[in-house]
């Protein structure tokens, strides 16, 4: 569910790009282990219309060139009322690779009425074990004074892809990094 419209409001609340696909730019960049060199945005506010007098945006589309010249795309929706949504594709040429699912346990329940799934309703729920092996990872690479496995660059280029997206929304078209 989208946040309250004192979060859009207040200024301070970055685009969708910056609180959700960020994660997902930089997904994408270590699934292809290439860097992103063009971006094309397409937005639209449809479940939050509010959000067009504010320049925001609760759905889009980046298309995205890698260095080596491979394509991808990152499709974010906010306020998915039907649960917390992430899923990732890999397709190439040998075959696709489909990870995550919106349901929370491997169970679907078919009857005469249709099909029943149990869906993840929060990131928290979604990712809980993820966030639990990250915070291990990190207090390790401390103690064990190891080289990070994210770097400052990986952030950086995550950003960059971001305020490319936004800058291709705001201006129609495509942007080059």
């Amino acid at each position: 569910e989208a946040p309250p419209p004192s979060y859009f409001e207040c200024g301070w609340s970055g685009t969708l790009f910056h609180d959700s696909s960020v994660h997902e730019f930089d997904l994408a960049r270590w699934l292809m282990n290439d860097e992103v060199v063009e971006v094309h945005t397409f937005a639209a506010a449809q479940a939050l219309p509010q959000l067009t007098n504010m320049g925001l945006f609760d759905s889009a589309v980046v298309n995205l060139r890698f260095g080596r010249g491979a394509i991808g795309n990152v499709e974010s929706f906010m306020d998915a009322r039907y649960g917390y949504d992430v899923r990732t594709e890999i397709v190439g040429t040998k075959g696709t690779i489909r990870v995550g699912s919106v349901q929370n346990m491997p169970i679907e329940v078919l009857t005469q009425l249709g099909s029943q799934h149990y869906l993840v309703n929060h990131f928290l729920v979604r990712f809980a074990d993820a966030y639990v092996t990250e915070m291990r990872d990190f207090v390790e690479t401390i103690l064990l004074d190891r080289t990070e496995r994210v770097t400052r660059h990986d952030g950086r280029q995550a950003l960059a892809v971001v305020l490319a997206a936004v800058r291709s929304f705001k201006e129609s078209r495509s942007i080059l990094l």
